[in-house]
């Protein structure tokens, strides 16, 4: 597993974040974003349980507790748990996400 690059300086930044509705993982789990888990974690817990995760690496849940993941080419997107993982793409960048979220 591979921490995509800007999701590693936002790690070495804040060690995770809570933006809006969304919790940013981080290395170790935080007790001040709720019961969450490490970043490690949830991504073995995605990958086997999201079909084609096409090298994406699971940043967050959104509200219906569907993953939201980091594409390969860089995309933020979210997979639909009860559509097979069908994508919705969320943002171009882990910036522009960030952004419309603060």
């Amino acid at each position: 597993m591979t921490i995509p690059p800007d999701y590693r300086e936002l790690l070495l930044r804040w060690g995770a974040a809570r933006l809006g509705p969304f919790r940013l993982y981080g290395l170790r789990p935080v007790e001040e974003l709720g019961p969450v888990g490490s970043i490690i974690e949830h991504n073995r817990h995605f990958r086997e349980w999201v079909l084609g995760t096409d090298g994406r690496f699971f940043i967050s849940e959104e509200g219906s507790g569907n993953p939201v993941g980091i594409l390969p080419d860089g995309r933020i997107a979210v997979a639909d748990h009860e559509a097979a993982g069908e994508v919705t793409i969320y943002a171009e960048s882990l910036e522009e996400f960030v952004r419309a979220l603060i």
